[in-house]
Parts: C-alpha cells; structure tokens; sequence
C-alpha cells in the first residue's frame, strides 16, 4: 500500500470521530486548536489557531491563499509558479515524505516574499529518542506517518528548498489541554477505532515525557 493509501484510508476509517468531536462546520477546522484562559470550547480553540496563523502571515484581504491540507498533492499541485502570498499547512504537513521535495514545489508555486506557515507536531530532539523508539513508531503506525522529524530537521529541509527568515516556536502548552480532553474521551468512545485511540495517548506521553513538541513555523521564500 502507498503512502497515500495509507493516509486516505486513516481518516476514512477516522473521519465520523473527527466530525463528532473535532469538526465543526462553523469552523471547518480539523485541527487541536489552541486553548488559553479565555477559551470555553472547541470551535474558540480552533479560532485561535486560525487567528494566530493569519497574525503570522499577515494575511490581508485580497491576497491569495492556499490551504495546503486535501484535495491535491501538495508536491505534485496544478498551481502556476509565484501565485500564492500565503501557504499553510495545519497539521497536514507532517504527511509530506520526502519533505525538502514537497516543500521545493511549495517554494514555487509561492510568490517573491511569500509566506509559508507549517503549524504541526514534532519530535523534540534526538537525544535519548532510543528510550522512546517504541512510542514513536508506534505513533507512525497510528497516524499512518512515513516519517516523524524533528523540528530542526524541518527547518533543514526548508532552507534546501530555498526558504529563508525562518522562524520557530513552540505552542505545546496551548494544544495539551485538548490532547487530554480527547484522551479522556478515548476510554469510552476511541477504543472502537484502536489506532485513535493509541495515537492520542502517545502524543499526550510525549508531551509531558518531553519527546514531542507543537511548533508554529514561519517561512518566506
């Protein structure tokens, strides 16, 4: 099976929990969002993120954007070169392998001091990662990901396809409150859908052992 059969059939077999406890038509956002003392639900979290990526975009009426997460292969995408000013990709990203390839094509269909934002989940370092291979692979499986790389290593493949003023910053501390919200959901409506459930408690593991982190990455060509 490829890849993209891979991940195509995770969320087919995923997508009623995705829509039950995650969608949210108003939002149309799949996403952890971000939680802080102000935010009482789900659909505000997922708000939060939107507006945090479009304050680091700087996204303005008029421009031209690309949600970089279904409907094409971002590496292999239909688009004219230099047509976006922004491209982000929330959580989806991870899914690109190799990743210098795909982010070279995003690289070209961006214009002359566009903005590329990859908001996602990576692994911390790779110091110690023996105590935790497991986990991690065990967490590939289940989210059906080729590769999981470190946030360094993103920045690597960035600069090699070309992207410059790269900047990175943990948002760990505003996902983990839903990490543990659908944990404690997963004991009674995940266990159906074992792979889920499996993954969510890795990703809470590595969040408070360290091993994982949340990063919003900012990039222009």
């Amino acid at each position: 099976m490829s890849m993209w059969d891979s991940v195509a059939d995770y969320y087919k077999s995923s997508q009623w929990l995705y829509r039950l406890f995650i969608y949210n038509k108003d939002t149309l956002g799949m996403h952890f969002g971000f939680w802080d003392v102000h935010t009482k639900n789900r659909q505000q979290a997922i708000l939060n993120e939107n507006d945090e990526i479009i304050r680091l975009a700087g996204i303005k009426k008029g421009m031209v954007v690309l949600d970089a997460g279904c409907t094409q292969d971002f590496g292999k995408t239909n688009f004219a070169n230099d047509y976006f000013d922004v491209i982000f990709g929330i959580e989806s990203l991870c899914y690109a392998s190799p990743k210098t390839n795909i982010l070279k094509e995003l690289h070209r269909i961006l214009k002359p001091g566009g903005i590329l934002i990859i908001a996602d989940g990576y692994l911390k370092g790779k110091s110690n990662m023996n105590l935790f291979q497991k986990d991690i692979e065990d967490f590939k499986s289940a989210f059906a990901l080729k590769e999981f790389v470190t946030g360094g290593e993103m920045v690597a493949s960035l600069k090699k396809a070309g992207f410059s003023a790269i900047q990175s910053n943990s948002y760990l501390n505003r996902v983990k409150t839903v990490l543990y919200w659908l944990v404690k959901l997963g004991g009674s409506f995940f266990r159906p859908i074992y792979a889920n459930s499996l993954a969510l408690e890795l990703a809470c593991k590595g969040a408070s052992q360290g091993f994982m982190d949340y990063l919003v990455i900012k990039a222009v060509k």
